[in-house]
């Protein structure tokens, strides 16, 4: 452990420390209380209305109003200043891991072959689609959860949850406001709000629209990002004991900015160089190879929250139905099919895709008049189908189809009980029982099915507690169980068998604590992560093979790091290293996509999380985290070429887990008398080194997989006129322009996904 990971480690201790102090005795001379206090921030993790610091979960909070300033519309940008959370990018989406658990399953044709391993919640409704978490605009709040939250949620996600809460209809009087932003890239982003109370305190619409103009970040690439989204909310006081709550979406894209095409692979962006010497120059170049796409994408979908209140408690329907449909052009180059040295061929052909999912939560909570304990029954159900299909321009290539559906079902209680004889310490019992079944079907190209049509029956678990050792301290802890199922490529063995689900049980403690007379919040949890049946796809990449280390089978081998040609085997019978016209090394590759491993892995960790008024016009915001991640059993084993040995990962570390992730804020508050006020910001961002998704960790001989560490900063700045009717922003992201991987494919095409770079704008917004 090198001296920055033992300094942050020894942090996190004593913050642990400091939280489980003693406030009265730690702060005996502090001076007496000023006017200006942390603010309470309600939330609604546990399916009602309460304080953050009460909720005995570990989880962040980002309001809207901070997300607006910072210029941040998706989970990518929203999730990037939470610590211990790492988010990858390709064709199925945005890929969310939180304390190291991750999905490190395949993709199929941009589908989504898994259930999440952190689910994305949308006004309560579960949204598995590809472009879940984009374009966000118009919230109250996001929420972040950590850690298996399966016994209160429809969607059994072991990582945890990302709850997005959008702004809501306001009953008592009519507002407007609107936002024009201008920023690099070309960015125009335009949103106007509209509330408008229709019958005082009962009725109520809001209007949010946005449109977004945003040239590619991949250049030459001259797409344009263009999109278009509206939402229309309606709330409905009906009388005092009903609440109707309903929300249309709808959404147009076309194009995707970064999702339009791959770049050149690379190592290290400190280096300076690409592994055959060139110098790196702009890492957002795209080099012609890999994927080129365009689409046209069209979302729509409806939701709605119904809330009856009884005398026996508050009865909640949350039933919601979305469909996504998306057509384009794709080419992709490649060699050509074939044993090695054959020529590089670019295919092209028509994309379309399309995702329906429906969704519905029935759930009871207790009334508020029933204080012996608290308690919420539930019941869940989600189907989705995704279709895709592949339309070649050159006749000779067989076209193809895919069908994926998966079905979820469970029903879910949690109880909330005070000793009788201290009412300050409770206990909590959660229990859920799921029903899940997936199936893929494809016509043309492979064909076949996979998945699991007989489905899983599974329960999970939670036994908790809380302690609240004073006002403004709880302490808390938690044994959980969760698992992930649902991988529609999953294939039986020998015996008709399916692989069993991936399972966690997770160990967690923690402490939320106020100091200072509400100036400062220290928030510290410790877990021990237990992950079984792992499953990861993957394929092999080694120099120096022969015929014979391959059992006489060379189909699909051997492109170098480009893909610009292929290795021929010399007198020695051995293949060559090197390319000697591209001086590139070569990779050669198991094409295998039945290649698997299944293992177990261990996480220990704490995270400290703090927010300190320093002093009326100062706030400091510190995250900090340590994940100690290893695997514990995992052999990888490749079906097609059954002479090359399994692979041992034992002791390594998984996927998209960095040891040390740390996040910071500043921000003070410039008084600028009758004029308004003027509030700088900076943020910084820092993460340990960690291999992404789609190789298990440390088995990447080149390391185009592996991202090293690094530091990022934001910063902004908000004026706000005293009359509260105008404002303008101003940021700058990623000032170093640093580029954070966030996917490599190889099999082949050899194609990275890298992050946003530096850019800025300003906007101008206007409230009425």
């Amino acid at each position: 452990m090198n001296k920055r990971s033992r300094f942050i480690l020894f942090t996190l201790v004593v913050g642990f420390i400091l939280a489980l102090g003693d406030v009265s005795v730690l702060f005996a001379q502090e001076a007496k209380s000023d006017e200006f206090t942390l603010e309470e921030i309600t939330v609604t993790a546990q399916k009602r209305a309460e304080s953050q610091q009460k909720v005995a979960i570990a989880m962040e909070v980002i309001k809207g109003e901070d997300l607006a300033v910072q210029g941040k519309t998706n989970v990518d940008e929203i999730l990037k200043d939470v610590a211990n959370v790492a988010i990858n990018t390709a064709s199925d989406g945005m890929r969310i891991s939180m304390r190291g658990v991750t999905d490190d399953s395949g993709v199929m044709e941009g589908q989504h072959v898994g259930g999440s391993t952190v689910a994305v919640n949308i006004d309560g409704a579960y949204n598995n689609m590809s472009n879940a978490g984009q374009n966000l605009y118009d919230l109250e709040r996001v929420e972040v959860l950590f850690g298996p939250q399966s016994t209160m949620y429809g969607s059994n996600a072991p990582g945890g949850i990302v709850n997005v809460v959008t702004a809501s209809p306001k009953t008592d009087k009519f507002s407007a406001s609107g936002t024009l932003e201008y920023g690099s890239f070309n960015l125009i982003n335009a949103q106007a709000v509209l509330n408008a109370p229709v019958v005082q305190e009962k009725l109520a619409l809001r209007l949010a629209v946005n449109r977004s103009l945003l040239d590619s970040y991949v250049q030459p690439d001259s797409k344009v990002n263009d999109s278009t989204s509206a939402r229309l909310k309606a709330l409905w006081n009906i009388n005092d004991t009903l609440v109707f709550t309903v929300t249309g979406n709808w959404q147009k894209m076309i194009n995707g900015g970064m999702m339009s095409g791959g770049v050149k692979p690379f190592i290290n962006q400190s280096d300076k160089y690409y592994p055959d010497g060139t110098l790196l120059g702009d890492p957002w170049t795209w080099d012609g190879q890999g994927v080129d796409n365009s689409s046209n994408q069209v979302t729509k979908g409806v939701s709605a929250n119904i809330d009856w209140t009884t005398k026996y408690g508050t009865i909640s329907a949350v039933p919601s139905y979305s469909k996504s449909d998306s057509t384009g052009r794709e080419s992709r180059t490649q060699q050509a099919p074939g044993p090695p040295g054959g020529p590089m061929v670019t295919q092209v052909f028509d994309m379309g895709r399309g995702n329906e999912q429906t969704g519905a939560e029935l759930r009871m909570t207790n009334s508020e008049d029933f204080t012996l304990f608290k308690w919420i029954v539930g019941g869940t159900y989600y189907n989705s189908e995704q279709k895709n299909t592949t339309d070649y321009v050159d006749p000779t290539s067989t076209d193809e189809l895919r069908i994926t559906t998966q079905k979820k079902k469970a029903v879910y209680a949690n109880i909330t009980y005070p000793l009788w004889f201290y009412d300050q310490f409770r206990v909590t019992l959660g229990y859920r029982q799921s029903w899940d079944t997936s199936e893929s079907t494809a016509i043309g190209g492979m064909g076949g099915s996979s998945g699991n049509p007989e489905g899983y029956n599974k329960p999970d678990f939670k036994y908790g507690f809380e302690y609240d050792t004073s006002e403004n301290m709880m302490l808390f802890g938690s044994y959980a169980t969760s698992y992930r199922s649902g991988d529609s490529m999953a294939m039986p063995d020998a015996n008709g068998d399916y692989p069993d689900p991936e399972e966690l049980k997770a160990y967690t403690i923690g402490a939320k604590s106020r100091w200072l007379d509400n100036k400062l919040q220290v928030n510290v949890t410790a877990y021990y992560y237990d992950y079984t049946n792992k499953y990861c796809t993957g394929f092999k990449e080694a120099t120096g093979l022969t015929e014979t280390d391959l059992g006489g089978d060379v189909m699909g081998i051997g492109v170098d790091g480009r893909g610009n040609a292929s290795a021929e085997l010399g007198a020695d019978g051995q293949y060559p290293t090197i390319d000697p016209v591209t001086k590139l090394p070569y990779v050669f590759q198991l094409h295998d996509p039945n290649s698997q491993g299944t293992g177990a892995f261990e996480s220990k960790g704490i995270d400290l999380q703090t927010n300190w008024l320093i002093t009326s016009a100062d706030r400091l915001n510190l995250s900090i985290s340590y994940l100690d991640s290893v695997w514990k059993t995992l052999h990888f084993h490749y079906y097609w070429y059954m002479y090359w040995p399994d692979e041992d990962y034992k002791g390594l570390t998984p996927t998209n887990s960095p040891k040390i992730s740390t996040s910071a804020s500043y921000e003070h508050y410039f008084m600028l008398g009758e004029y308004g006020t003027l509030t700088p910001r900076i943020d910084w961002q820092h993460k340990s080194s960690y291999s992404m998704v789609w190789n298990p960790a440390d088995k990447d001989p080149f390391g185009y997989g592996k991202q090293e560490a690094y530091d990022m900063f934001d910063v902004s700045a908000q004026f706000s006129h005293a009359s509260g009717r105008w404002s303008v922003n101003a940021y700058c992201k990623n000032i170093t322009n640093y580029a954070v991987k966030k996917s490599y494919m190889g099999m082949m095409s050899y194609t990275m996904m890298i992050g946003d770079p530096r850019t800025y704008g300003a906007s101008l917004s206007v409230k009425f």
